[in-house]
């Protein structure tokens, strides 16, 4: 006999149900994604902040709520805030979203509302 629960509540239902409600299955602790040249990624963030780092090729990226648009190439971090994201790979890319809780320098509780790059390269790359 097949247990009512089970039955009526099968995995792929439930991996819908946690997607749209932002639950584990879109807000997952680290999510590494691969764009080829010129394709989009998009999300819409819940919850605490996390770090986007560039780890091959080049992104744009804009976050709903900032004013600025971000460049980032292999070795670039950005934290992003709650709201839309959408990435696009100018050069074929892979990028990790994290979750920011570990490792933060602030408090727990005081989230940064002011998105910081740290780029080993500094600005240059906005003079060529």
């Amino acid at each position: 006999m097949v247990d009512p629960f089970t039955f009526l509540n099968p995995p792929w239902l439930r991996s819908l149900a946690l997607r749209l409600r932002g639950g584990p299955a879109s807000d997952s602790c680290q999510e590494r994604v691969n764009l080829p040249e010129g394709s989009l990624w998009s999300r819409r963030l819940r919850g605490p902040s996390r770090k986007l780092v560039c780890e091959e090729g080049q992104v744009w990226l804009t976050c709903e709520g900032d004013p600025h648009d971000h460049v980032l190439v292999a070795g670039d971090t950005l934290e992003v805030h709650a709201g839309h994201v959408v990435v696009q790979a100018l050069r074929a890319s892979r990028f990790n979203l994290s979750d920011c809780r570990t490792g933060s320098a602030r408090e727990e509780g005081t989230p940064s509302r002011k998105p910081w790059v740290d780029s080993t390269r500094g600005l240059d790359y906005l003079h060529r």
